[in-house]
């Protein structure tokens, strides 16, 4: 009504004009495919709609991966403990509860060590947890924005020869996602963590194969934080073949992080660019 849209024209071959009515007061239910059938005539996208229906709210996925990126780059770890609290209050009932909390757990156990070896590589985790980790991304069968979200949390807990393994089945999946646009970012961390991981693991050649994906994900405006990712592993990859360049760019891409605002990541990237220079 809102937007002058008549309920005939907006119903017009898809609904009769009784069930319409009906659909509207909430005492009929219809199918997805009629759904997106009459978004369509706004037009409107289903993520703006559900949006909309949530009364301008993220989702429950959403609310969560950004929260645990932001209080989990800010290295504070009592405010990863009060997100896990108000998580646990605000979504007890939640299919994701395991696997979500698991990655704040995990993330607090990260911090823990780099506060106190100021080192970002390291076994950091319990076995239980760990076990439990395990089992869910053995259980991964088809890989959505979810198991790349979760993954790419824990990736520091899977064995370098597996996650070699992981991505020779992955990237093709993942390349299928180039232009889903609200989950490229998703992806473009899980490669960054996965790159990081590999030159640690001195797996140059594979870290090499995954920039390849990571340049492909980055090339629009809108992507210039993951981009400039791509741009330091570059570089550290340069330094690591003896090119004297190698370590001047990296150092550039740190400045660009600090330009930007991003002074966790610059300080991560420093650390890392540290750790491969010794």
């Amino acid at each position: 009504m809102n937007k002058g849209i008549k309920q005939n024209e907006l119903y017009d071959d898809i609904l009769s004009k009784s069930y319409a009515i009906q659909f509207e007061k909430g005492l009929h239910d219809i199918s997805f495919y009629l759904l997106l059938k009459i978004l369509n005539r706004f037009p409107m996208e289903v993520d703006e709609f559900l949006f909309i229906h949530r009364d301008y709210q993220t989702s429950e996925t959403a609310w969560f991966y950004d929260n645990l990126t932001t209080v989990g780059n800010d290295t504070n770890m009592q405010a990863l403990r009060d997100f896990e609290d108000e998580y646990l209050t605000k979504y007890p009932n939640s299919e994701q509860l395991l696997g979500r909390t698991l990655q704040i757990d995990f993330r607090i156990e990260q911090l823990s060590h780099y506060s106190s070896t100021g080192r970002v590589v390291g076994d950091t985790i319990g076995p239980q947890v760990r076990e439990e980790i395990q089992n869910l991304l053995r259980k991964i069968q088809a890989w959505t924005i979810e198991d790349f979200r979760f993954f790419s949390g824990v990736i520091d807990l899977v064995d370098i020869f597996d996650m070699t393994q992981y991505f020779k089945l992955l990237l093709n999946n993942i390349n299928q996602y180039k232009n889903f646009e609200s989950g490229k970012g998703d992806i473009c961390v899980l490669l960054i963590d996965a790159v990081n991981k590999l030159i640690f693991s001195e797996k140059k050649e594979e870290a090499k194969d995954l920039l390849v994906t990571l340049n492909d994900f980055t090339k629009k405006p809108d992507q210039m934080f993951y981009r400039n990712y791509y741009f330091f592993f570059v570089a550290v990859i340069q330094m690591i073949e003896g090119d004297n360049e190698g370590f001047a760019k990296a150092t550039k891409a740190i400045t660009m992080f600090e330009d930007l605002g991003y002074e966790y990541h610059a300080d991560m990237a420093r650390v890392i660019l540290t750790e491969l220079r010794e």
